[in-house]
Formats: structure tokens, C-alpha cells, sequence
């Protein structure tokens, strides 16, 4: 995990240089904006025949950096909140189990090339590039039996199902940049596909008979809705 987060954080560190440098030599506008959207896509899939459930809250909101390059060109960085909810449990036959609700958040980083088309008002755009993606536990609700009538609960910042806090992938998108003065409206939609999923079924053994969630899906649709000033 320690790893994941030193790729992460050199990752970053990479993506400032490349915008302070494409900055100086360019002298192109930066301009700022906010995102807005849903998901289409489910983040994570209980399996039915499982206990197990999750949900994915219907929002995505986050901010945006774009900076103009030649040629109808851009570089746009954004940084998207989701918020999502997953229950699971195992239980080892004569032995004991545990059952855990946990609340989290997703915080994803896109960094895309962008190429605007003509248009008389309206412009329309493809983007694609690299992503990463980061899950934080904020709530961890654990409790746990061992079949008699001791049962203990407690909170804890990890959980069972989530294996790769930290993942990457490539996003697509399209969509088109509506000028409303000096706003700049821009709807769109995105694909993502996600290299490693994020969480991974808990069942190894057949002595084991869990509810387990399944893998997390390792595609993703976006609708968003951008404001840029």
C-alpha cells in the first residue's frame, strides 16, 4: 500500500512539472472550473447470492485546471469525489465470522489531452487520457461473533474486501463547450477502465461460506457536467 501511495504521490509531482513547463513555454491561458455529475456505472457489485450489498451515492462533484496549448489543444486535470457504502461478512463453520459497513470515499484524478473542434458557437471535444483512483475508508463498523453469546463491535480506518487502495486506469470522453459569456459550459461523457480493481471476492477456501462482495467493476461511465471561468 505504502508503494501505491509513493507511485501516487510521484505521479502528482510529475503532473505539476509538466504544467508549470507547458505554462512557460506555451504562455497559454490557465483557467479554473467546477464538475458535476452522476455515475451510470455501478462502483461496486454485491453478488446476488450473497448477504453482501453496496451502493454508490449518485454524485460526482470535483474541480478542474485547464491549461490552452497550439492546435486546439488542452490539458485539463480534475480531481472527482464519489461517495459509496458496502456491507460484507465471512464466516468460518464452528468457529466465527465477522460483519463490517463501510462508508467511503473515491477520489478519482484524470489527466487528459483535449481536442476542441470547430464550431460556429457550440465546440465539441475528445479527450482521453490517465487516471488514478483512490479509495478512503471513513467508517469502518465491525462487528464480530464467535457463535456464544460474547459479541464484540468496534470502528477501523480498513477493511476486508478493499485490496488495492490505490489503482490506475485510461479515460475517454466526448462532449461540447457552450460559451454563455464568460462561462464556459461543458457536458460530457466519459469511459474509464481501470487496469486493477479495487476490491477483490473474499472467498478462498471452501471451508469458508461468506457474503462476500464481488470484484469491483473495472469500467466506469461518467456524465458530468463542467462550469469553467
Amino acid at each position: 500500500m505504502e508503494r501505491l501511495f509513493h507511485a501516487f504521490a510521484s505521479f502528482i509531482k510529475a503532473l505539476t512539472l509538466v504544467v508549470f513547463l507547458a505554462t512557460g513555454v506555451f504562455s497559454q491561458p490557465l483557467s479554473f472550473g467546477l464538475k458535476a455529475g452522476v455515475p451510470l456505472t455501478s462502483f461496486i457489485q454485491a453478488d446476488p447470492m450473497s448477504a453482501a450489498s453496496a451502493t454508490t451515492n449518485r454524485y460526482i462533484a470535483g474541480g478542474s485546471i485547464e491549461f490552452r496549448l497550439p492546435r486546439n489543444l488542452s490539458l485539463e486535470f480534475d480531481v472527482l469525489y464519489r461517495h459509496l457504502h458496502y456491507s460484507d461478512s465471512f464466516f468460518i463453520p464452528l468457529n466465527g465470522g465477522e460483519i463490517e459497513h463501510v462508508s467511503a470515499g473515491a477520489w478519482e484524478f484524470p489527466l487528459l489531452l483535449k481536442y476542441r473542434l470547430g464550431g460556429n458557437v457550440a465546440h465539441p471535444f475528445v479527450s482521453a487520457g490517465p487516471a488514478g483512483d483512490v479509495v478512503a475508508i471513513r467508517d469502518r463498523f465491525v462487528g464480530f461473533s464467535e457463535f456464544n453469546p460474547q459479541t464484540t463491535t468496534g470502528t477501523s480506518s480498513s477493511s476486508l474486501a478493499l485490496r488495492n487502495p490505490a489503482i490506475a486506469g485510461f479515460t475517454g470522453g466526448a462532449g461540447v463547450e457552450i460559451p454563455a459569456g464568460r462561462l464556459r459550459i461543458s457536458p460530457e461523457a466519459r469511459y474509464t477502465y481501470w487496469i486493477s480493481p479495487h476490491f477483490y471476492t473474499l472467498i478462498t477456501n471452501a471451508a469458508y461460506l461468506a457474503g462476500m462482495l464481488s470484484d469491483s467493476k473495472r469500467y466506469q461511465v461518467e456524465f458530468l457536467l463542467g462550469f469553467r471561468f
